[in-house]
């Protein structure tokens, strides 16, 4: 089979790997559609780190080059012993894998599970034209309602469905969101859905990106000049910048919540957050990943519910080209950029009610 591999630093390759063979409480998938995210391109630009290219992963056992893709849906081809799902069942993968007995997960929170780890990070992941995967993670989706194009942004959009319910939003609340990227997007989208009278300002520099928030239901999209009309009762900060953690803290209502999404590489606002935090008893809030049985049903429940996702994944290209986009990220991209294993050529994406062209026989 083909597969999109990460064999070093700057170093990624489309090549033939042997078809994986399923396992005790596994499925083999044939993957219809697969995501990127930029964690995927700092490990090619930048890593590796999180993939275990040069060393033995704790948990997992896997060394050496690992096949990337961690958002994805497909088709169940055989299903292992001890799984309960039917073959030709179309599923989502959420990938985040839990032991399921530690002291997070027995509380509920298989993201902080002691053991976690995720497929297409530290085992060969979904931009292949198999993968293996857990059934634990999996969730089956109606065709009727979503497509798998839909369903591969499900693993994002519960990374915004967790960010919403660690953020305890009330009804109307003012809710700024601060950087309109994927899970940006989809967290619009998600506050949405949980709070449909929450009042929602996002900050984005693109002007698309802050056009396309709009149509996916924020109140009004400003430019980082543009002084938000706050304060608002939860800030979700997204960009992972300084800058955007600073303006978090001056729109948070005395009281309020800062939802931290993004990843600061920064120390430059550190003090200032906590010396605001403390005296307007704001509270910071962390959130990691998601939670696969609580946070998964419902994004694809919000994705079913929309008929058309194109403006921020609008076309589903080949694995040749998810291998020049991790290798060269640079220049005009789609906000989410989409891939199939199973296609020649570059195609529109399908959503509700599409019909997607037919693909090259399986391999």
């Amino acid at each position: 089979m083909l597969a999109v591999v990460l064999h070093g630093k700057g170093d990624i390759r489309v090549e033939r790997r042997p078809r994986p063979v399923v396992g005790h409480g596994e499925l083999l998938l044939r993957i219809t559609t697969a995501g990127v995210c930029g964690t995927d391109v700092a490990e090619v630009t930048n890593g590796p780190s999180l993939t275990p290219v040069h060393h033995r992963h704790p948990f997992t056992g896997h060394e050496g080059p690992v096949t990337l893709g961690h958002e994805f849906a497909g088709v169940v081809v055989e299903a292992g012993p001890g799984t309960e799902t039917q073959i030709g069942a179309h599923v989502a993968s959420g990938s985040g894998v839990a032991c399921g007995h530690c002291r997070a997960c027995t509380a509920g929170k298989t993201n902080l599970c002691s053991t976690y780890w995720t497929v297409g990070f530290h085992v060969d992941g979904g931009l292949a034209e198999y993968c293996v995967v857990p059934e634990s993670v999996c969730v089956a989706f109606d065709t009727a309602s979503l497509t798998d194009d839909g369903a591969a942004l499900a693993q994002p959009m519960s990374i915004a469905v967790h960010a919403v319910r660690v953020g305890n939003l009330l009804s109307g609340a003012r809710t700024l969101v601060i950087g309109a990227g994927g899970i940006g997007m989809f967290l619009i989208a998600a506050i949405k859905h949980v709070q449909p009278d929450a009042h929602v300002v996002v900050i984005e520099p693109d002007a698309y990106r802050r056009k396309v928030a709009v149509e996916m239901g924020c109140d009004m999209a400003l430019a980082p000049t543009e002084n938000p009309p706050g304060p608002f009762d939860t800030v979700f900060e997204v960009s992972g910048t300084v800058s955007g953690l600073t303006t978090s803290i001056a729109s948070v209502a005395r009281g309020g919540t800062i939802v931290l999404v993004g990843i600061q590489r920064s120390r430059g606002a550190d003090l200032e957050v906590l010396r605001k935090a403390t005296l307007d008893e704001i509270a910071l809030v962390g959130t990691s990943a998601h939670v696969v049985s609580t946070d998964f049903p419902v994004a694809l429940e919000i994705l079913s519910a929309r008929s058309d996702w194109s403006a921020i994944a609008p076309t589903v290209g080949t694995l040749w080209d998810c291998a020049a986009q991790l290798e060269h990220p640079a220049g005009d991209r789609p906000i989410k950029s989409l891939f199939s294993p199973q296609a020649d050529t570059a195609r529109a994406a399908g959503y509700r009610g599409s019909t997607l062209p037919a693909t090259r026989s399986p391999s």
